[in-house]
């Protein structure tokens, strides 16, 4: 497959679903501004039920080794995530997927860890449920 094609949709779903794509629709600054106050006060309504239309987190995993100590031990979602991790990374992000599996049942909001790109034949891990995919070339 063809890897920057690959990176690029996993961005554009991520910008999709972080409402990145929403803010830059928006017509003028204030109308920006305007909305992420808005994404913000419902994150500050505990009990206001998350909606299908709300904005995730999401980006990449940082691999360094000071930010993997991080993640593992202090990572909470402060709302529903998508985490997107490249595959070519797994030995070194096989840890911090382990740690979340452990402390998801403390998190609040959903999260979501897409592996991109890499070798398809792996095996699932940590007994988590995998759902694999391939581009085809009209999804490119």
């Amino acid at each position: 497959p063809d890897e920057a094609a690959v990176r690029a949709w996993a961005e554009a779903f991520a910008h999709q679903l972080d409402g990145s794509l929403q803010v830059a629709a928006q017509p003028g600054r204030t109308a920006r501004l305007a909305l992420r106050l808005r994404v913000k006060a419902h994150d500050a309504m505990w009990w206001r039920a998350r909606r299908p239309g709300d904005p995730w987190d999401a980006g990449w995993v940082v691999v360094t080794p000071p930010a993997q100590r991080h993640f593992r031990t202090h990572f909470m979602p402060r709302r529903a995530t998508l985490i997107l991790a490249d595959r070519r990374e797994a030995d070194a992000l096989r840890l911090s997927l382990a740690a979340l599996v452990q402390r998801h049942a403390d998190f609040g909001h959903p999260v979501r860890w897409l592996w991109v790109g890499g070798d398809s034949d792996q095996p699932a891990q940590n007994a988590l449920a995998v759902e694999r995919f391939e581009l085809g070339r009209d999804a490119r």
